[in-house]
């Protein structure tokens, strides 16, 4: 069939616990821009998955499933993997390489999900999935062009399938934060969210790896993929939201 919809959704537990009025906005943000996603399939990329050093992880276990407790509320999930999708996938690039688990067939082969994408998936009515993991590597043309191929892998597959760019932004927001302060988180976001107003990438696609590195984001790997991916889409990228919550940064969009 063909893309549904298209989103960047920040993971930070605080989204489902909402302990503050920023939270909550961003809680019903989400609610509100995934309403009635009807994909048969949502293809998910997380930084907190499993990352290999040649590529972009992609699980191609039967099922993917797992736990994650936040405050007094467990998020569980349990879901069968679209490997046809998959398939359409890693036959794109050797970029793009396929990981199991014990086993490729049967109910024994059940990969264990990440906190980065059980939380997004916790938004949507689904039952079939293709998690990826995130490649954190410095080679910003590259991964541009698995964006794009990515959008074509969904684009010819046989499913209805939405994409989430699952992340949160700079973490050296605070002092009292987990990773201290550096101004250059501020400006990593900044540059983040006019990236998506306007549309446009160059900056992201070139700024050093040093600035990454001072930063703390988990997502410029998966932000230089998404601009890929609206970029051979021909999609225009909206921003919906943006807090920083104590020390890290957590934007929603989404790109029709």
């Amino acid at each position: 069939m063909t893309l549904s919809r298209v989103y960047v959704i920040p993971h930070g537990d605080e989204i489902i616990s909402m302990p503050n009025e920023d939270a909550r906005v961003m809680n019903g943000k989400i609610k509100e821009v995934t309403k009635g996603d009807d994909a048969d399939t949502i293809a998910i990329i997380s930084p907190h998955f499993l990352r290999v050093s040649s590529g972009v992880a992609v699980i191609n276990t039967n099922y993917v499933s797992g736990e994650y407790k936040i405050k007094r509320r467990n998020i569980k999930g349990h879901y069968r993997v679209d490997k046809d999708l998959n398939s359409r996938i890693l036959g794109s690039s050797r970029y793009f390489v396929e990981t199991v688990f014990v086993t490729t067939e049967g109910r024994l082969s059940n990969f264990p999900l990440d906190f980065g994408s059980l939380i997004p998936l916790s938004f949507f009515d689904v039952d079939t999935v293709s998690v990826m993991g995130q490649w954190r590597a410095y080679h910003p043309k590259i991964l541009r062009k698995l964006g794009a191929l990515l959008y074509q892998a969904v684009s010819s597959s046989r499913s209805l399938i939405s994409v989430v760019f699952s992340a949160d932004q700079a973490h050296a927001h605070s002092r009292s934060g987990r990773y201290g302060y550096d101004p250059r988180a501020r400006e990593y976001d900044e540059m983040i969210i006019n990236s998506i107003k306007d549309n446009d990438f160059r900056e992201l696609a070139n700024v050093k790896n040093e600035f990454i590195e001072g930063a703390k984001p988990d997502s410029f790997w998966l932000m230089l993929m998404f601009s890929g991916f609206v970029d051979r889409g021909n999609l225009r990228p909206v921003f919906h939201y943006y807090y920083v919550q104590r020390y890290f940064g957590m934007m929603l969009a989404t790109a029709v």
